[in-house]
């Protein structure tokens, strides 16, 4: 029987999903990794910011907090890098269920903390986070052994009490529909962001790990028996964003957006903060994008 939180988690997930029905525009937040390190917080050289979680979680929370006062409907756990893999390489793996339930925690605090009687939804983050080229070395792991961990993750999250879950960087047709396939035995809405890239030949866009000749209107064939709820260009340069948006528009059966980063040339140790998006830009890119449809708006990196 179902209880009285999950009742009332329902109804609310339930007026988000009319809010897109309505056509009305939904505001997921920005960075929170950048800004921990914008913040000195240091980065593991594995984890990146996910050991975060553990040493400075009242940072993490504020972060949520600020976004929460600026007026966005979604906020997203600070879980990106947090699967089992990445925190075994970062001698953290014993911490999984811990830290995963944590950001979670920290989330829901920063939420209540911060109602003003708008609803805002917690989203838990799960990526391939060095599965595959996303510029951290690649940990060598088996597509069995990934769901695995995906599906430890989207569980961790789902008992934690998220009420959706995000795919971060869905950037190949390998390990990407492992994790969908993962994430949507949550039950949870499942919203997935694709990252897309110019291919070498300059004019095709492709998931940017994607296969050699492969395009982004052909990668999304391996998603669309999924039944992903919404779908976003996310983790993607602005210019590539415009590019790619067009072809998710006409092929993706449902509410699309952006959630796009600054620039490329982002590393764990170096900051790109010289190419960071100014607000009036960002105003301008999401006034153009809701224009041609998207109902999803947020940012991420710079």
């Amino acid at each position: 029987m179902e209880n009285a939180e999950g009742f009332s988690k329902r109804i609310q997930m339930s007026t988000l999903n009319q809010r897109l029905r309505n056509g009305e525009t939904i505001l997921l937040d920005g960075a929170v990794g950048m800004e921990l390190q914008q913040s000195g917080i240091p980065m593991d050289s594995e984890a990146w910011c996910a050991a975060a979680i553990l040493s400075h979680p009242d940072v993490i929370r504020d972060i949520h907090a600020q976004y929460i006062n600026l007026g966005v409907d979604v906020i997203i756990t600070n879980t990106f890098s947090s699967a089992r893999y990445a925190l075994e390489a970062a001698k953290l793996g014993e911490e999984t269920v811990k830290i995963n339930t944590k950001a979670v925690e920290l989330a829901q605090q920063a939420r209540d903390a911060n109602s003003t009687g708008k609803p805002v939804f917690i989203a838990g983050s799960i990526s391939t986070f060095r599965l595959v080229g996303d510029g951290f070395t690649k940990i060598p792991i088996s597509e069995a052994a990934a769901f695995a961990h995906f599906s430890e993750q989207a569980k961790v999250l789902a008992e934690a009490g998220v009420d959706l879950i995000v795919l971060e960087m869905m950037m190949d047709t390998t390990f990407a529909p492992r994790c969908v396939e993962a994430a949507i035995a949550t039950g949870l809405p499942i919203w997935i962001g694709f990252s897309t890239a110019v291919d070498a030949d300059g004019t095709t866009i492709k998931l940017r790990a994607g296969k050699e000749a492969s395009s982004f209107r052909e990668d999304l064939t391996a998603f669309t028996s999924l039944n992903c709820d919404v779908a976003t260009i996310m983790h993607t340069t602005p210019d590539i964003t415009d590019r790619s948006l067009p072809i998710l528009k006409k092929h993706w059966q449902g509410p699309f957006g952006a959630y796009p980063h600054a620039t490329d040339n982002f590393t764990i140790n170096d900051r790109d903060f010289e190419n960071i998006l100014q607000p009036d830009q960002v105003t301008n890119l999401a006034a153009r994008w809701i224009s041609e449809g998207a109902q999803i708006i947020g940012t991420c990196c710079g």
